[in-house]
């Protein structure tokens, strides 16, 4: 290896703005719709009421309570047969908590 002088290499530096930028969220395309914008379309358009499957908003309100009180399904089971449940809230008592991860 004689006197030879080193090659010599370029690397150009290549950047690129991409859109939108990094961290930032995409923004929704004109004809795209959220999972709830679908269900109430679905829900309006049939004539349900928002809180469909239960009968009324108290109902509502009651299972949802039940689905964020961090119960096990075991309790939720165990409380839904509750004679005073059962008296007071006969749809809830009747309804299939056991799909419980459709209500959420």
């Amino acid at each position: 290896m004689d006197d030879e002088d080193p090659i010599e290499i370029k690397m150009d530096i290549v950047f690129e703005d991409f859109e939108p930028p990094a961290g930032e969220p995409q923004s929704k395309l004109p004809n795209m719709r959220s999972d709830f914008e679908n269900l109430r379309e679905k829900q309006d358009s049939s004539g349900q009421q928002p809180w469909a499957p239960f009968s009324s908003v108290k109902d509502w309100d009651y299972g949802r309570w039940i689905m964020e009180s961090g119960l096990s399904q075991r309790q939720i089971d165990s409380m839904l047969k509750l004679d005073i449940v059962s008296k007071y809230f006969p749809p809830l008592a009747e309804y299939d908590y056991h799909s419980s991860p459709k209500l959420s």
